[in-house]
């Protein structure tokens, strides 16, 4: 969750008290309708009870854009894209959307720390191979990336651009894909977002 440096708020609660006490008047900026970080805001405001303004871009570079230009409050953006900013002070990171607290960050709390229980949205990347490929296939594909990931110089790399490498089974993709789906239907659904 970053926000623009206008913003008085230091921390999630101060956020959230200005939240309150400017109902519809905070805004928040998106890639677009149906982004996850449109859906990561719709689900920060279900949480919290807040009303606040959802300006969708076209894409994250117009968004950031806006937001470092203080034309919207804040967004929530995946770290890769949102450290930079927030290095060079011309946003302010207040919490991650993450179950634990990051490496780079190790002062900035998650969302759970502070009080917004179960908003975990992080942005993640997986590898599939086409239907019906066989499992001994699937095995060694899995191992081979899962060896990969833990290369020293992978790790490295993955520092350097803010990732973080999980790997896994194809069993833990699929449990992540269910839980996925279906929190954010439920988000979906309950914020009322249609396809455009």
């Amino acid at each position: 969750m970053e926000v623009h440096p206008s913003v008085p708020a230091k921390t999630v609660a101060e956020f959230i008290a200005y939240a309150k006490a400017n109902p519809g008047k905070i805004s928040f900026a998106s890639a677009g309708n149906g982004t996850t970080i449109h859906l990561s805001g719709e689900l920060f405001m279900a949480m919290t009870g807040l009303k606040m303004l959802h300006v969708p871009y076209r894409g994250t570079g117009p968004a950031l854009n806006d937001l470092v230009a203080g034309h919207v409050d804040f967004i929530f953006m995946e770290l890769a894209s949102g450290f930079k900013l927030h290095e060079a002070g011309k946003a302010r990171i207040l919490a991650v959307a993450t179950e634990q607290r990051l490496d780079v960050l190790p002062g900035v709390p998650t969302l759970i720390e502070v009080g917004v229980p179960d908003l975990i949205s992080d942005t993640w990347n997986a590898i599939s191979a086409p239907p019906k490929t066989p499992a001994p296939i699937i095995a060694k594909l899995n191992r081979a990336i899962n060896d990969t990931l833990n290369e020293p110089d992978t790790k490295t790399r993955f520092r350097e651009l803010n990732l973080l490498a999980a790997g896994g089974s194809p069993d833990d993709m699929a449990k992540l894909k269910r839980q996925e789906t279906e929190r954010w239907t439920k988000v979906i659904r309950d914020a009322g977002i249609q396809a455009e």
